[in-house]
């Protein structure tokens, strides 16, 4: 085995500049060149009308968040447009109309907080 290990030996590889440029991997796969353009371009190509705004209300009431069944009934959109519209559009709606609610329950706990008066139990005097 030795033997065989000494006769054969492999030469160094040895690549001209021309060689290694076509060899070296490279792939632009989902290079995005101007991010900034395909981010306004996109509300614009896939615009939601006012009839498809009401039909995904409509059904994200009944339906919630099964966005595939909401995308039945829109014709000219997928289940991912759907997603992005919920995440981009309505969830922000929504978020802001939580956080009037919780302002104005807030409010409510903090008036009928002082007014109530507690007893303690054992002493029977009122705090």
């Amino acid at each position: 085995m030795k033997l065989k290990k000494k006769i054969l030996k492999m030469p160094a590889l040895i690549l001209d500049q021309k060689d290694k440029m076509f060899s070296m991997f490279n792939s632009s796969n989902e290079l995005v060149e101007d991010p900034l353009a395909v981010e306004t371009e996109g509300p614009m190509i896939n615009h939601w009308t006012l009839e498809e705004r009401k039909i995904f209300f409509e059904k994200f009431s009944a339906f919630e968040k099964d966005f595939q069944k909401i995308t039945s009934f829109l014709d000219h959109k997928t289940t991912v447009d759907c997603v992005e519209f919920y995440n981009k559009d309505h969830k922000t709606n929504c978020l802001e109309k939580d956080k009037k609610k919780k302002k104005k329950k807030m409010g409510c706990k903090s008036q009928n907080l002082k007014t109530s008066k507690t007893t303690v139990k054992g002493l029977g005097k009122k705090i």
